[in-house]
């Protein structure tokens, strides 16, 4: 999947809440705005938002050497495990990292 890199981050914790420990790592990237709705509500923009992919410390540990570099076109592969709550989620297991661009977001669609 070719997107737009725009940050990496390892979060580690105790949840407030229930007081269970937390620790994931997500990439942060740019996507077009997609047009969805149902019948109660719509929701249409244009340009790109923000994503999370989740993905391992080692992938976050290797992007935070771009530090000051962000944008940053990337090719991700992606595949799937099983989440906590047993439902499938996507998962970035490699990134290839292109040279930082000045306009390196992609053509939205």
């Amino acid at each position: 999947m070719q997107v737009v890199l725009i940050g990496a981050v390892h979060r580690r914790g105790i949840a407030k809440g229930s007081g269970n420990p937390y620790d994931f790592a997500v990439l942060m990237v740019l996507r077009p705005v997609s047009t969805r709705g149902n019948e109660k509500m719509k929701v249409t923009g244009y340009g790109y938002e923000q994503a999370e992919i989740r993905t391992s410390l080692d992938v976050v540990e290797r992007v935070g050497k771009l530090s000051g570099s962000f944008p940053v076109r990337a090719l991700l592969t992606i595949s799937n495990e099983m989440g906590e709550f047993g439902q499938l989620q996507a998962v970035a297991t490699e990134v290839q990292l292109d040279k930082p661009a000045q306009s390196a977001a992609p053509r939205a669609a």
